[in-house]
């Protein structure tokens, strides 16, 4: 993290996307103005003893920050460690977090919304064009989870190493921003992780919707709810796992943002949709099944005595001299 003073404003950049020399860079400035050695000094490594003292201190206390940043988020995400569901869970209701500039939840959270939002009329934009330009930067500046914002572009179901991605994220976070924003940071995910732990303890997972291998009824059902529930910011995916993981977190995600009643009603509705799906599925295979043509086997001896019959030995004939003599024994069984 770097934290750049220019005119009494600080800008602080993540440094997530930049390169090897860019890093070098910024970090020479840095140490440069912090320490206010000069620059060329920096670069050439001629430091004088007091210089060298300076710096070495500077960069014990960067690994030192670094370390005790590092042991913090381990309390305090430590659960999202090897959880697919747990991870799903976290990052769509960080998504709804900073949508809503909530930074206190609790169970359950029914200002959040995972259904698309009505679009507003051409009127209604113009209107609020005006007025929306002269709050931007207000709300900006009272905004009290825009620091969250970089954990939005991570997506589990393209991001790879999703936990690392979280870790390296929230570490940067949490060292761009006041000690007081930090523990509200810190209060937040503790709030997530209770909330998390509500919800796991009310979905059975052992329900079919959740335990089905039919893949096509999977593909299927996953694009009924996302149509239905299209923000929740997931990026789209085709692969199965993912896609049972997407279900799950959509059942998660609403449990913990409707009231519980209003939740056993839902569920029971969603749940109804993949039966009758998979009802029709199973169904249309036995339809199928029933329509397919029957086998026998023969011993060898018989297959010759059949192949003397039909005066070949090709299957096709064998066939067509088989289903003659079961349609002349029909025939005379009616007679």
């Amino acid at each position: 993290i770097i934290i750049i003073e220019n005119k009494n404003n600080q800008q602080t950049k993540n440094l997530n996307n930049y390169s090897k020399t860019q890093l070098e860079f910024l970090l020479k400035e840095y140490i440069s103005e912090t320490l206010n050695i000069d620059r060329e000094v920096l670069d050439s490594g001629n430091l004088n003893e007091e210089e060298v003292e300076t710096l070495g201190e500077f960069i014990d206390s960067i690994f030192s920050l670094s370390r005790n940043i590092r042991n913090d988020l381990d309390d305090y995400i430590g659960w999202l460690d090897q959880q697919p569901r747990a991870l799903y869970f976290f990052l769509v209701m960080i998504r709804a977090i900073c949508k809503n500039d909530s930074n206190h939840i609790c169970y359950p959270v029914i200002d959040f919304s995972f259904k698309e939002a009505k679009k507003p009329s051409d009127t209604d934009i113009k209107q609020s064009t005006n007025s929306l330009k002269i709050i931007e930067d207000m709300g900006d500046l009272l905004s009290k989870t825009k620091h969250l914002n970089p954990l939005i572009n991570i997506c589990p179901n393209k991001t790879p190493s999703t936990y690392n991605k979280i870790v390296n994220t929230l570490e940067f976070i949490v060292t761009s921003i006041s000690s007081r924003e930090r523990d509200r940071t810190y209060d937040l995910l503790q709030d997530l992780e209770k909330l998390y732990n509500t919800v796991y303890k009310k979905i059975n997972t052992n329900k079919n919707v959740f335990q089905t291998s039919n893949s096509n009824l999977i593909s299927w059902y996953y694009r009924s709810l996302t149509k239905d529930f299209p923000a929740l910011g997931l990026s789209v995916t085709e692969n199965t796992d993912k896609q049972k993981q997407t279900i799950l977190c959509i059942f998660d995600v609403l449990c913990a943002t409707t009231e519980p009643n209003q939740f056993t009603k839902l569920e029971a509705r969603l749940t109804e949709r993949f039966g009758r799906k998979e009802r029709e599925l199973n169904q249309s295979k036995d339809n199928k099944t029933s329509k397919e043509e029957k086998t026998l086997t023969f011993s060898e001896a018989d297959w010759a005595k059949l192949s003397q019959i039909a005066g070949s030995q090709s299957k096709s004939q064998i066939k067509a001299k088989l289903k003659e003599l079961i349609d002349n024994e029909l025939l005379s069984i009616e007679l």
